[in-house]
């Protein structure tokens, strides 16, 4: 704690390039986190979108820097780097608290938190999909919390053997104020465009979209597929490619690369799509549901906490392209039934995905830690109660 009896927090991110996630989380806590209980700083692993986020964190008056916290091996070049980095962070405190939003099951963060004395809280985003169980188990041991974004990643967390007192679940909000300025700015009119959203890797299984485009064409010939994001793995890449080919549909499918203009393929596209095996809690869907624009995705854990079958956008079963075809053929062919769709979507964004709500929780959460007996500086109570107080106000405006 600082003289203002202030918590100093560090939150540590991949890089602050908006096209790709964590973004939106990041700017939803610079932007809306208490700066009467909190001194906020932002710690970024590389320089990637620093010459157009950092404007918008100096506007906020959030102060910023990079360093390599995390070796991206095990040679002594790239530990003798992090623990440059740790001394860096260590410059720019001292602080309470480290939170990473990166996404990585290495536990190398957590130790030089640890080592730094700070409390070390971090965001489970996935499955652990590309990670090692064995070295995400000795993370769960250096944190001091752990958020999960969704009920399933809590279950997915107590099975690898987190322990089930350090799990907040804390879901991903969005700021509806900044995606409808986004919106309203966007220079887009609708289009015969089916949208997909999210990096070109093997788990999002993007080949069924594509085996579904034939069914789709032969009552909409008109119609195509925009594939938006990185080129995460470059051989499923060609593999996609090809499979068009076979399917007599390449020139039916557009694939983007990254975008910065997200709000404007919102604007012209008809449904988003999303036909992923696994997911933690997609970003994607929440700005679709936000755009009023029709949702179809795989019938997962993860799509069917963000989305009611039939009342906020429609499930298919994993694997069936005729079955996300004939979703969105209905999408497409009953205006009636998208408009109520897409109202329902809206409104179940406003009251259980707020931007806000998500950052009150995250405060207590703070709290909490700096609260624990074994601290041996305890936060004042006055912020814990006036941060309580405000997270229930802002349940209360969302229900």
């Amino acid at each position: 704690m600082n003289a203002t009896n202030r918590i100093r927090v560090v939150l540590t991110v991949p890089h602050l390039n908006r096209t790709a996630s964590p973004y939106r989380e990041m700017m939803a806590i610079a932007k809306h986190l208490s700066r009467k209980d909190f001194d906020l700083s932002i710690c970024a692993l590389r320089d990637g979108g620093h010459r157009e986020t950092g404007p918008l964190l100096d506007r906020l008056g959030v102060p910023w820097f990079v360093a390599a916290f995390r070796p991206r091996n095990r040679s002594a070049r790239e530990i003798w780097r992090s623990i440059q980095a740790q001394r860096e962070i260590k410059r720019h405190g001292p602080f309470d608290i480290q939170h990473s939003l990166d996404f990585t099951s290495s536990p190398a963060e957590a130790l030089g938190a640890r080592a730094g004395g700070r409390r070390y809280v971090y965001n489970q985003r996935n499955m652990n999909e590309n990670g090692h169980p064995s070295v995400l188990r000795i993370k769960f041991r250096l944190s001091n919390r752990i958020v999960s974004i969704a009920d399933h990643v809590r279950r997915f967390l107590v099975e690898q053997g987190a322990a089930a007192s350090k799990i907040v679940n804390i879901r991903n909000g969005i700021d509806l104020e900044e995606t409808d300025r986004e919106l309203a700015v966007a220079n887009a009119e609708p289009q015969n465009c089916i949208l997909v959203l999210g990096q070109i890797e093997p788990r999002k299984r993007h080949q069924d979209i594509i085996r579904a485009l034939p069914f789709v064409l032969t009552d909409y010939p008109d119609m195509r597929v925009a594939i938006a994001g990185n080129v995460y793995h470059k051989q499923y890449f060609e593999e996609l490619k090809r499979l068009a080919r076979e399917l007599g549909v390449e020139s039916k499918i557009d694939f983007l690369g990254a975008r910065d203009d997200v709000p404007r393929l919102l604007r012209q596209s008809r449904a988003l799509v999303l036909c992923s095996e696994s997911e933690g809690l997609p970003w994607v869907i929440l700005e679709a549901m936000a755009a009023r624009l029709p949702f179809v995705g795989s019938d997962i854990g993860a799509h069917r906490e963000v989305v009611k079958h039939g009342q906020t956008g429609l499930l298919a079963p994993l694997d069936d392209p005729a079955g996300y075809a004939a979703a969105i053929k209905r999408v497409l062919s009953d205006r009636e039934f998208a408009g109520r769709l897409t109202a329902q979507a809206r409104t179940a964004v406003e009251r259980e995905f707020s931007a806000v709500t998500m950052v009150r929780q995250l405060e207590l959460t703070y709290l909490e830690m700096m609260h624990s007996e074994t601290n041996p500086h305890p936060v004042n109570a006055v912020p814990l109660a006036r941060t309580a107080e405000r997270a229930r106000e802002a349940r209360l405006e969302a229900e």
